[in-house]
């Protein structure tokens, strides 16, 4: 009589293990983190709203920065504390890009219509990249100085329309 005996199963007691045995060792560790893994880049907004009779306004306000290599996604302006975007004030906001935008060519402002006195009236927007008035970077072998930009618009902003601002003096 022939006895057939099952070889004892070996257990994967931990996940490395686990993938080791399912894709091999070169699959393990060969993957590199995604290039979104860290912060890039941190920008300062200075929002200037224009000393006209009800410029000020109560609407979600968003950004977009509008770079050479991507587009960041749209930002909320408003702080959820203060009253923020009155008549001839300068609100300072920050956003944080986990990936390289490159040469920043300008952004897209819009507003929406909530709240009551939703119209806006824009004066400026100055710019300033990594809090550092003239940041350096290199994008594939080329360095590009930021110096700090004033976007000035000076009009009334539409509801619901984005509005791209290029032009800047520095």
């Amino acid at each position: 009589m022939i006895s057939i005996t099952r070889a004892p199963r070996r257990r994967l007691r931990s996940l490395p293990a686990l993938l080791l045995a399912l894709f091999g060792a070169a699959a393990f560790f060969t993957a590199a983190p995604p290039p979104e893994a860290h912060a890039w880049a941190t920008y300062k907004f200075e929002i200037n709203t224009c000393d006209v009779y009800l410029a000020g306004t109560n609407a979600k306000i968003e950004v977009k920065l509008d770079g050479s290599l991507y587009d960041s996604n749209w930002q909320d302006m408003n702080d959820l504390i203060s009253d923020d975007f009155e008549r001839g004030s300068t609100e300072s906001r920050q956003i944080h890009s986990s990936y390289e935008l490159g040469m920043i060519k300008g952004f897209w402002v819009r507003r929406n219509t909530w709240g009551l006195g939703d119209a806006w009236c824009l004066s400026s927007i100055k710019l300033t990249q990594n809090g550092d008035p003239y940041y350096k970077y290199a994008i594939n072998f080329e360095v590009y100085d930021f110096v700090p930009r004033t976007f000035a618009w000076n009009k009334w902003v539409p509801a619901n329309t984005p509005i791209h601002l290029t032009a800047y003096t520095t």
